[in-house]
């Protein structure tokens, strides 16, 4: 038991051969939704603004999302809906 708390006692060389890269706070790498399939507008999906407004009432009677952290309302619904297309 001694030579191990010799060993553990010794300070150990450092290892400089492998030098790292220190991470950095947005190290993971960004994937292009578009680049796997992913549909970046409603329109893509076959949604037009034929709708809009049913669609904008039935999100504000639903989701409640007049408690949200930032309110939003129905016309809010429909300004983000509109801009999705």
């Amino acid at each position: 038991f001694q030579r191990v708390i010799d060993q553990e006692s010794t300070p150990k060389e450092e290892n400089t051969t492998h030098k790292t890269t220190p991470k950095t706070e947005n190290s993971t790498p960004k994937t292009n939704p578009k680049s796997i399939g992913i549909p970046m507008h409603l329109s893509e999906v076959g949604i037009d603004d034929s709708r809009l407004g049913e669609m904008a009432h039935h999100i504000a009677l639903n989701e409640g999302l007049e408690n949200a952290y930032v309110p939003l309302s129905e016309q809010d619904i429909k300004e983000i809906l509109i801009a999705s297309l």
